[in-house]
């Protein structure tokens, strides 16, 4: 008989065509085919448009789906911080589904915690397996962009969420019974005195199907880049202004046009 495994995600790990995504999609499709799996997530933009397909491909136990669209703005900024909490565990707060999702606790054996901001709807007193997901040091990445930022009250602003994810994240790796995450972000979590026996290294899955595609026939293509990102996430806009402002003119001198 198979265990039944509740997996929290903050969106519906469907479609997979972002980073995060695909590996929530990757994740709950393995787990599927191995234990009875329940779904608990939110609905964010135009995620309800993809449900129906989401479960055409997927085998589900059970299901529980809340739409929540919290922006990250000043003001929802200054309400976390009078809370004491990361902005992003703010924007994923919802008592009606914390409420929605107390019959999945009852029968659960294992509850997948898919990104830290998640891990709020865990009990204190579940007794079943706690697996917690850490698809990135959520921390670090806050840390780097307030190192960056020149505009002092921005900068301010981000050390701060900096601080409270850093102490969110040192508390649930912690409570946690197994910690995923790929490797340079365990060595960063085991820094800040997450235990290393929790941890299981994972990778950033891509979409295998891609193996199958022809080869590239680099000698009679042109030469070009192309940059695969979505730049709704902060680190990727990062990582392609850096390039711009420091690999790209190196790139042109080294590589003589055709």
């Amino acid at each position: 008989m198979k265990k039944k495994l509740l997996f929290l995600t903050p969106q519906l790990p469907y479609p997979p065509v972002s980073g995060g995504v695909i590996k929530s999609w990757k994740l709950i499709e393995f787990l599927s085919e191995k234990y009875e799996v329940y779904l608990a997530c939110f609905l964010k933009n135009n995620d309800k448009e993809h449900v129906e397909e989401f479960h055409a491909k997927i085998s589900l136990f059970g299901s529980f789906y809340i739409p929540l669209n919290i922006p990250r703005t000043p003001f929802n900024l200054i309400k976390s911080n009078l809370q004491a909490i990361p902005l992003n565990l703010y924007r994923n707060k919802c008592s009606k589904f914390k409420g929605g999702i107390q019959n999945a606790l009852m029968f659960a054996d294992i509850i997948f915690v898919d990104h830290y901001e998640m891990y709020q709807y865990v009990p204190k007193e579940f007794l079943g397996k706690k697996v917690l997901h850490q698809h990135n040091c959520e921390y670090l990445m806050w840390d780097r962009f307030a190192a960056l930022e020149k505009n002092a009250i921005k900068k301010l602003a981000l050390t701060n969420q900096a601080f409270w994810i850093k102490r969110y994240e040192k508390k649930i790796c912690k409570h946690a019974d197994i910690v995923l995450a790929a490797p340079n972000d365990e060595e960063e979590l085991i820094k800040i005195g997450a235990n290393p026996k929790k941890f299981r290294e994972t990778f950033h899955l891509g979409d295998e199907s891609l193996l199958d595609l022809p080869e590239l026939q680099f000698l009679k293509t042109e030469n070009s880049i192309f940059y695969c990102g979505t730049l709704t996430w902060e680190a990727n806009v990062d990582g392609l202004i850096w390039f711009i402002n420091s690999g790209w003119e190196a790139i042109k001198r080294k590589v003589s046009r055709p």
